[in-house]
């Protein structure tokens, strides 16, 4: 984990938040950030593990049966909604990541360092649109 996600992971934990890590990004993790390096280092998998076990207030999700059909929904809306927008830099993992955070109804956002998920306008306006049941819901890099 770089050094600014984890500051933020820690700031959010001592003003306790849960940190939910969906299945996509630790699977996200495991394959751009892990594998690549495992010559380098054996334990790189093993730090999400121990995050995870060792750090309250850290989870690791996975969505139920019911909210599936919500998510290939949303799936399908953000996808058109970037569509011929001006959204470069956007791609399928980043769609079902932003997808499994409105899903999740305890989400109060998605913490990123992706500047194309942060300046997207037609994401803003997805959220504004959709995600009206919670009006602290935000894509940031600066979590509260």
């Amino acid at each position: 984990m770089s050094g600014q996600a984890s500051e933020q992971v820690n700031r959010l934990l001592n003003k306790g938040f849960t940190i939910k890590i969906s299945e996509v990004v630790a699977g996200e993790f495991l394959g751009m950030v892990a594998l690549p390096y495992k010559k380098l280092s054996d334990s790189l998998p093993s730090r999400l593990v121990e995050l995870v076990k060792t750090k309250k207030g850290i989870i690791i999700y996975r969505l139920d049966k019911k909210q599936l059909g919500r998510l290939t929904d949303l799936v399908s809306y953000i996808k058109g909604k970037i569509k011929g927008a001006k959204d470069r830099g956007i791609d399928g993992t980043d769609v079902l990541i932003l997808a499994y955070s409105i899903v999740d109804r305890e989400c109060r956002g998605l913490v990123t360092f992706d500047e194309a998920l942060i300046n997207s306008k037609s994401l803003k306006d997805l959220v504004k649109d959709r995600v009206k049941d919670r009006k602290t819901y935000t894509i940031t890099d600066r979590p509260p």
